[in-house]
C-alpha cells in the first residue's frame, strides 16, 4: 500500500493481502473491501464511469468520486470510511 500518494488500489491491496496472509487484521479488512467492491462492480452497467475506474484498478477516492458522479452515494461513502478507516489504523 503506498501510503505516501494516499492511493489504495485494487489490485495493489489484493497484492498486499496475498503476501501478508489472512491473520493480518488489516488484510482481512481489505480482502473484505475488495470483495465488496467487486460484488458492486458485478451490478454496474459497464458504461458507467464507476464501474470503468474499478476496471482501471483507480484509487479507491477516485472510485468513490465516480461513484457520487453516478449515483452510487452509498457505495462513495463506504469507500470514504474505508480509507479514512485504514488511514487511522495506518497513523
Amino acid at each position: 500500500m503506498r501510503l505516501g500518494s494516499l492511493r489504495f488500489t485494487i489490485l495493489g491491496d489484493l497484492r498486499d493481502a496475498i503476501v501478508r496472509g489472512p491473520a493480518d487484521p488489516f488484510m482481512e479488512s481489505v480482502a473484505r473491501q475488495l470483495a465488496r467492491v467487486a460484488e458492486v462492480r458485478g451490478t454496474l452497467p459497464a458504461d458507467c464511469a464507476t464501474a470503468r475506474a474499478i476496471d482501471r484498478d483507480e484509487p479507491w477516492e477516485k472510485i468513490a468520486k465516480c461513484a457520487v458522479d453516478d449515483g452510487y452515494v452509498e457505495l462513495a461513502e463506504e469507500l470514504s470510511r474505508y480509507v479514512e478507516a485504514s488511514l487511522r489504523r495506518c497513523a
